[in-house]
């Protein structure tokens, strides 16, 4: 079961988790099924073998009781169904003005969202408990649970080549000698996640810079277009154009393929991503993809899935984002063996869990780890 929300984008996280799933073995009962279920006294709760939760958005830290009645529920399913219960990539919901790596050493989650996790930590026969990356590991050991695993987001699999890195390594360097020769790039770029409502100083900070140089990168490629999630995102990117003189083409999906097809069909060199889902698609498509951290939970993902990426720091600090040959120059985690390798480790890991709620993985990823390095 997930949560639905506003972000057009977050259908790329469902659709990970369940191809997560071996399709001819397994029948995901949607939501609403749960809803019923726990409507109607005369639903056999037998028909349920396995709860998995693959919401991500709900250990909300930086405000005390949003989305409480949301995990309450989860809760009572959870309760009620008295199954193995998986949980597929959970993380920490925070900026970097509401989290620092200092805070992680010490934060806990709020009394709500321990008792949920106590919860389903009571269905589980081992660590079956996959959240983003460190810093949410790191919180949920602070609050006395001690079934999550730092796994990343299952979206790391959309592309089932037998060696991702190897094919990203060879394109990486195709793309350096392209700029080495001074050739222009095609590019795919993201909107940020900064509501042009909400008053604060970082986040306009961020937004500011973010959109001088990412129209400058646009201006200056040989094509581009533009990928938008959030209904805010026409508000800021109507600003740059304004501001930086160019017309932005920009694309909005509601299925992968159709995402996955047009950074194919573009030709695509580079992707710079603002936002996870943008990033992830463009590993689905094979193509060389740089994430610009902009908030905590995208850097716990890309440094769990050793994803090459931007810190904010990077950006202000050492002008990363000014032209294409500083977006490749300061890239942290440019080893595509290591990539690899942590891809594999993710995958097994992710297997391990899924094996606790008695789930088996897709054969088309057991592949992948058969698959020789």
């Amino acid at each position: 079961m997930r949560r639905d929300d506003g972000n057009s984008g977050n259908f790329v996280w469902q659709y990970a988790a369940t191809r997560l799933l071996n399709p001819a073995t397994h029948v995901i009962q949607p939501l609403l099924f749960l809803q019923h279920m726990s409507q109607q006294q005369d639903v056999q709760l037998n028909t349920v073998d396995t709860l998995v939760v693959s919401t991500a958005n709900v250990l909300m830290l930086e405000k005390d009781g949003i989305f409480a009645h949301v995990l309450t529920w989860y809760q009572h399913v959870a309760a009620t169904l008295r199954v193995p219960t998986v949980v597929i990539g959970m993380g920490v919901q925070a900026d970097f003005g509401a989290l620092s790596p200092t805070d992680v050493q010490t934060r806990q989650l709020y009394p709500h969202q321990k008792a949920f996790l106590q919860e389903l930590h009571q269905w589980q026969a081992a660590p079956a408990t996959g959240v983003r990356g460190n810093a949410t590991a790191t919180i949920c050991r602070n609050s006395g649970e001690t079934h999550c695993w730092p796994v990343g987001c299952p979206t790391l699999f959309f592309s089932r080549a037998l060696n991702l890195g190897k094919t990203l390594a060879q394109k990486w360097r195709a793309v350096q000698a392209k700029v080495q020769r001074g050739e222009k790039l095609n590019l795919v770029l993201t909107m940020p996640a900064f509501n042009p409502h909400v008053a604060d100083p970082l986040q306009a900070k961020h937004r500011d810079v973010m959109g001088k140089y990412l129209s400058r990168l646009d201006k200056t490629s040989k094509s581009s277009f533009w990928i938008k999630q959030m209904s805010f995102d026409d508000a800021n990117l109507h600003v740059w154009e304004q501001q930086y003189n160019f017309t932005a083409d920009w694309r909005q999906y509601d299925n992968v393929d159709a995402w996955k097809h047009d950074i194919i069909a573009h030709n695509t060199d580079l992707v710079i991503s603002t936002r996870i889902h943008g990033g992830m698609m463009g590993l689905a498509s094979e193509t060389p993809t740089i994430v610009i951290a902009t908030d905590f939970r995208i850097l716990e993902l890309v440094e769990a899935m050793k994803i090459p990426h931007l810190t904010m720091d990077d950006v202000h600090d050492k002008g990363a984002l000014k032209k294409v040959a500083n977006v490749l120059k300061f890239a942290r985690f440019q080893d595509f063996d290591a990539f690899e390798q942590n891809r594999r480790l993710r995958l097994q890991q992710w297997k391990d869990i899924l094996a606790t709620g008695n789930l088996e993985l897709d054969p088309t990823m057991q592949r992948i780890l058969d698959a020789p390095l």
